[in-house]
């Protein structure tokens, strides 16, 4: 085996890691997030409706859930100008009252 062959084979195991590792999160976020994608949640500054869930960093080496979405109004409509923002699981208290018309019912 030559130093190229081996960086080589070196290169695919590390990159068949990281595709294993970010599966591996993916799963577990989508098995453990409180909340989905269209639900309306508030922490201390922001109201968003989640479009998707991610993680931004670990704690404890697991990942940490993170909600992604549109920042709305107290009334909870979006704003004129579009602004998206993240809030971590940890700060997210769900909005129980508000109109459910726009998500779909399963």
């Amino acid at each position: 085996m030559t130093p190229e062959e081996y960086r080589s084979r070196k290169r695919i195991i590390e990159l068949q890691k990281s595709v294993e590792l970010r599966n591996l999160s993916i799963k577990y976020i989508e098995e453990n997030a409180k909340y989905k994608p269209g639900d309306i949640i508030t922490d201390d500054c922001s109201i968003i409706r989640i479009n998707k869930l991610c993680s931004l960093s670990k704690t404890d080496d697991v990942p940490d859930i993170v909600y992604y979405g549109e920042k709305l109004k107290k009334d909870l409509t979006p704003y004129e100008k579009r602004e998206f923002c993240y809030i971590y699981e940890r700060y997210a208290k769900q909005i129980k009252n508000y109109d459910d018309t726009t998500r779909d019912k399963k």
